[in-house]
């Protein structure tokens, strides 16, 4: 069984594990707009656009 958990609480730990694994990769990758991305990552990472979870 899957359980859904709120993700906000997460989102700086989330956006720091991105960006230090394209860190580590060394290649550009602002083609994917990821600066973008990760200004707004709520909009991205989060599902309360889609359906409200447990106080999320």
């Amino acid at each position: 069984m899957i359980r859904i958990i709120c993700s906000k609480p997460y989102l700086d730990q989330v956006k720091d594990l991105i960006v230090e694994y394209t860190n580590w990769l060394g290649r550009d990758l602002s083609f994917q707009n990821l600066d973008q991305e990760l200004a707004d990552i709520a909009e991205k990472y989060t599902a309360s656009n889609i359906v409200k979870y447990n106080n999320c």
